[in-house]
């Protein structure tokens, strides 16, 4: 790479990589289209987030425009106004060996997660309740021989139920 001095220079190189690269693409301040952020005034009028979208063909700059739309933290959804979010009511709660979901019924395919996953890769997860008086997900785990309690929002994981035979791991 050459830099003002015309002088080569190499600026990065990945030492675990033996190839030289095969080519190179460099994204300049000048060469980017002049539009404004639609989020940044005001969140773009969104509750929780404001996701950028683009509008127009992919390669065509001439009339490449920025939108954006409103998206919800987890555990909330878009209310009919597309803009504010409530809490969730109701959604899928269901376990597949290495995490347990809960998604929105009828959300469109993105930012459809009603709660933080509960995600383990030595775990196999199989039995799973829902206690909506305390607001606990109860779930067992075959590999450990245990059956653990959690919050919706991911917090106060406790062990319910152990085997005599087991050590139990956090």
């Amino acid at each position: 790479m050459y830099n003002e001095t015309s002088s080569p220079e190499s600026i990065y190189r990945d030492r675990k990589i033996h190839k030289e690269p095969k080519s190179i693409k460099i994204f300049h301040e000048a060469k980017q289209p002049k539009m404004t952020n639609p989020c940044s005034s005001n969140n773009g009028g969104c509750e929780h987030l404001c996701i950028l979208t683009r509008n127009g063909p992919e390669d065509e700059l001439v009339n490449f425009s920025i939108g954006y739309r409103c998206a919800c933290a987890i555990g909330y959804e878009l209310t009919e106004n597309r803009r504010t979010c409530t809490q969730v009511k109701d959604f899928l709660l269901y376990s597949q060996q290495k995490f347990v979901r809960g998604v929105l019924i009828n959300q469109d395919k993105s930012f459809n997660d009603a709660m933080v996953p509960i995600v383990s890769r030595s775990a196999r997860f199989v039995g799973l309740d829902y206690s909506a008086k305390d607001e606990y997900i109860y779930y067992s785990d075959v590999i450990l021989d245990v059956i653990y309690k959690i919050k919706i929002d991911g917090g106060e994981k406790e062990n319910v139920l152990a085997s005599q035979n087991e050590v139990l791991k956090d």
